[in-house]
């Protein structure tokens, strides 16, 4: 369930930047219902472009339906989802496992996990000299 709510903050985390990138979208909420439960998926239709891959268990339906239960945005865990949360997570959430705005920040904090950092840019790292390798006894330069 850690790394579950850790997925959770960090799309809300990111549906944030995203709203504050965009704005005019203070209306526009994110909800994520959180379940546990073995779930299969599979494919159905014809294969290749035509197909549609569906996730359907017991677990799906709940987590759908906590979704719905959030108030325009936040974050609700089913009751199998409840009994394994992390303690420390519960000071984020009520009892019925319903907290309203959490990023990632927040439940990396309460989790001690790793904070959030800033990645390089691609090109940054894609200039950087390779480390030369040392001469051998046996070079001979002209």
């Amino acid at each position: 369930m850690s790394l579950g709510t850790q997925c959770a903050g960090g799309l809300h985390s990111s549906f944030g930047l995203c709203k504050d990138l965009l704005g005019n979208l203070d209306d526009l909420g994110l909800a994520i219902g959180l379940e546990l439960g073995p779930t299969p998926i599979s494919r159905i239709g014809i294969r290749g472009e035509r197909s549609v891959r569906v996730a359907s268990s017991v677990a799906t339906t709940v987590s759908e339906k906590m979704q719905r239960e959030c108030k325009d945005e936040g974050l609700k865990l089913g009751p199998d989802a409840l009994k394994v949360a992390p303690t420390a997570l519960f000071d984020l959430i009520d009892d019925n496992g319903y907290a309203r705005e959490l990023d990632y920040g927040e439940i990396a904090v309460c989790l001690s996990a790793v904070p959030a950092t800033v990645a390089s840019p691609t090109y940054a790292r894609a200039h950087v000299a390779e480390p030369q390798a040392a001469p051998r006894a046996h070079f001979k330069s002209e």
